[in-house]
């Protein structure tokens, strides 16, 4: 492991540096802590051999990888739910000071509503059941059904804007794990604000989380991507500004990393013995190489 303040890197036990004992756990029977471990197993286990497919495409130095599309949702699911589950996360919604944060209290007045929990850890522990428990396909679905914010929502949003790209690092380069799992590219910001309410002006605070590359490492050689396509690329707004040399909050610093357009093919059905699997469409997605420029922005 490499210890940012001493810079030194140290051997650690794998257990103790990438996982929390009882993360899970709300002290109300562990219940849901089992359920939620037992949903995880499966998609780790699903997640798992669509990442070994990826690695040994790397390693034959191949110039593309073909998934399944379902298997592709599922690394989609995955990535999005291991952003969730840490303890950072569980702690951000936890902590008193995000009582008068705008997006949060959006998120509990909307969970109350549909007969969720107020508390923020039973918030979250319902929140990582339901997309546990919840199908890729549905969640949209249920997004459209919704009023207000939600975590079905943001879900479907990142589902209709997002891109999947491999990448591979930088000659003399290597991914790192961090104790989040999957990291991301972007700005995350918080601001005061006013809003209007029945009982007057109230000063809240307003977070937005402005995620433009979620990302994995799978090995340090190779890291999965999800690209928000809407933030990544330069609109004319922000082209404008960038001429001009005037900072821009949503310019991407991986916006010059290799973005190749996936392609879809047809899968035939098969037939192995009794067992039958139906004709259906893979993404054939190209493996590239960062520069050294785009490696050092993403690990920065």
């Amino acid at each position: 492991m490499f210890d940012i303040p001493s810079m030194q890197f140290r051997l650690v036990e794998v257990g103790k540096t990438c996982g929390k004992v009882d993360l899970y756990h709300d002290g109300q029977g562990g219940g849901d802590a089992i359920q939620i471990e037992s949903l995880l197993s499966e998609l780790e286990s699903e997640a798992s051999s669509i990442f070994r497919k990826i690695v040994d495409a790397v390693a034959e130095d191949r110039d593309h990888v073909d998934i399944l599309e379902e298997n592709v949702h599922t690394l989609f699911k995955f990535m999005h739910l291991s952003m969730k589950r840490s303890a950072q996360r569980r702690n951000e919604i936890n902590n008193t000071r995000g009582e008068n944060d705008f997006l949060y209290q959006r998120l509990f007045e909307a969970s109350m509503a549909r007969g969720g929990s107020l508390d923020p850890r039973q918030f979250w522990i319902q929140d990582l059941l339901y997309l546990l428990e919840t199908s890729h396909d549905q969640i949209p679905q249920d997004a459209e059904k919704i009023k207000g914010v939600s975590s079905a929502g943001t879900y479907k949003y990142f589902v209709d804007e997002c891109a999947l790209q491999i990448w591979k690092a930088a000659d003399g380069h290597e991914f790192f794990l961090n104790e989040r799992l999957v990291d991301f590219e972007g700005n995350t910001q918080s601001q005061l604000g006013i809003e209007v309410t029945e009982a007057g002006p109230q000063l809240i605070c307003m977070t937005s989380d402005g995620m433009v590359h979620m990302i994995l490492p799978l090995s340090p050689e190779v890291a999965v991507v999800f690209c928000n396509e809407s933030r990544c690329c330069i609109s004319p707004p922000t082209g404008i500004m960038q001429r001009g040399k005037i900072p821009h909050p949503d310019s991407s610093l991986l916006k010059d990393a290799p973005h190749k357009d996936v392609t879809t093919i047809a899968v035939e059905g098969q037939k192995r013995g009794r067992k039958r699997w139906p004709a259906t469409t893979a993404w054939r997605v190209s493996i590239s190489t960062l520069s050294a420029d785009n490696h050092q922005a993403l690990t920065s």
